[in-house]
């Protein structure tokens, strides 16, 4: 290795640089949870999102309550007659197991703000690391790097 060489490597940029391509998709992550936290806040905890996210969660809960995931749709939405819903129900498990993991250690309440904070970080990690890869083997790591910028600062909600 020559002096140069171990020179850039010791900078903060150098060592930084020297990340394998993963860990840059990992850094953006953190940083998108991080402006999460931030922004949100205290008001995460009462914020459900969108009518979509609450009728999410709505089902998420039904499914928890007991019912297959075959049972006719759920009278907790749309009356008696309940929502008939286009909506696959195996999105629900990885969200109801995220609830029922937390909910054995801490309140179900916590479960679902678990579930809330963490299964939208879960579904866009994979996303960072092909965006990142792609990037790279188009035009080099740094416009991996910068692949990675406008999406952790974009992505994040007020």
């Amino acid at each position: 290795m020559t002096a140069a060489a171990t020179t850039s490597t010791q900078t903060p940029l150098g060592r930084l640089t020297a990340l394998p391509n993963w860990a840059w998709s990992i850094v953006a992550l953190a940083v998108i949870a991080l402006l999460q936290f931030l922004l949100a806040g205290a008001t995460f905890t009462g914020y459900l999102g969108d009518p979509d996210d609450a009728a999410r969660q709505v089902q998420v809960r039904d499914f928890i309550a007991g019912p297959p995931l075959h049972n006719p749709p759920p009278s907790s939405l749309g009356g008696q007659a309940g929502l008939l819903s286009h909506w696959s129900r195996l999105v629900d498990l990885p969200i109801a197991a995220i609830i029922t993991l937390v909910s054995a250690f801490s309140t179900v309440a916590t479960g679902e703000l678990v579930a809330r904070a963490v299964w939208p970080l879960i579904v866009l990690a994979p996303l960072l690391f092909v965006i990142q890869r792609t990037a790279t083997a188009r035009a080099g790591d740094t416009a991996g790097y910068i692949a990675l910028c406008p999406i952790a600062v974009t992505s994040i909600r007020p």
